[in-house]
């Protein structure tokens, strides 16, 4: 009956959906890592191990630092923090805060929204991330939200770095971890395709760490669309994970640049089952069809080839005002 192919597309749906989660990113979900499995496929760039074992202490060390405004503050941290991680911490210092303040988040930008507005004419970038870690902030006081607006202090917090999410402690030397958790990773911002300007920006990009979802945000190679926030001159750029969005590249044993994505699903003898890019182009699907790569197949535990795709950045026409 009807209902009865409708309920079968909707479990080959759900399983090809899992598959895809579970080919791609299962080892984001256990680990501190951002490597990826694609079978056969290399990228030129290293693709670093994340699951970094450098040892985490919880010995502490002093640093004091005279302010612009002639404020002289001293930061309790771990002794493995490097002028960078001072530096991130004074970006921090002074923010403007109210814990009670609702916030509504801008949107996310799909990658049909980020294809559009490059047709805009606005900008995109390629970026390569590496070397993460995570900054966190304990106190022994309790943490009670306060619901007017204040400036918030780092030298409130003894601050800790870790290398690998599985180091990550909720309590230590009698202290607890706060909201203040940041996830960092090294990042070039390697040029806009869309205006063809190259920037090789050297810069540390971050997120708050809400838990190990979150690493599932970041590839090794990626485009980002910063929307109306637009590329920071900063040395610390923040993901855009709101009002804007990103999207993963696969660069392959030629140093042909690929935006990459889920394609469809198929039977052994070629028959579609179900087309997961339709929804993740949009728009653009049909103009883009023909400029299509299919660059892993693999097939899943009921015998269907999952097939992933990517299109040249070259090719994405997105100087190409429409």
């Amino acid at each position: 009956s009807n209902k009865t192919k409708l309920i079968a597309r909707v479990m080959l749906l759900v399983l090809l959906l899992a598959s895809t989660v579970n080919f791609v990113g299962c080892e984001w979900m256990d680990y501190f890592t951002i490597t990826t499995e694609r079978g056969p496929l290399k990228t030129t760039k290293p693709t670093p191990d994340m699951i970094q074992n450098i040892p985490n202490t919880f010995e502490t060390t002093e640093t004091t630092v005279d302010l612009e405004n002639g404020e002289k503050i001293t930061i309790i941290h771990g002794k493995d923090f490097n002028e960078d991680d001072i530096e991130f911490l004074l970006m921090l210092h002074g923010q403007r805060r109210n814990d009670g303040e609702v916030v509504d988040l801008p949107m996310r930008y799909s990658l049909k929204d980020i294809i559009t507005a490059g047709k805009n004419g606005d900008s995109i970038f390629l970026a390569h991330f590496e070397n993460p870690y995570i900054i966190c902030a304990y106190t022994s006081e309790r943490e009670e939200e306060k619901f007017y607006d204040y400036n918030f202090d780092v030298t409130e917090y003894v601050w800790y770095k870790f290398y690998n999410s599985e180091q990550i402690v909720d309590e230590t030397e009698g202290m607890e971890r706060t909201k203040d958790t940041y996830l960092l990773y090294d990042c070039i911002i390697e040029r806009d395709i869309v205006n063809k300007v190259e920037y090789n920006k050297n810069c540390k990009c971050y997120m708050e760490y809400r838990g190990k979802y979150v690493l599932q945000r970041i590839t090794p190679d990626m485009i980002l669309y910063f929307g109306f926030n637009k590329l920071s001159e900063s040395e610390f750029i923040l993901f855009p994970e709101y009002g804007g969005g990103a999207h993963e590249v696969y660069i392959d044993e030629n140093g042909e640049e690929y935006l990459y994505f889920s394609y469809r699903a198929c039977t052994t003898d070629g028959f579609e089952i179900e087309n997961i890019a339709i929804d993740i182009l949009g728009e653009h699907y049909t103009s883009l069809l023909d400029r299509f790569e299919i660059l892993n197949e693999v097939v899943n535990e009921d015998g269907y080839i999952l097939q992933y795709a990517g299109i040249g950045l070259d090719d994405l026409g997105l100087y190409e005002t429409e």
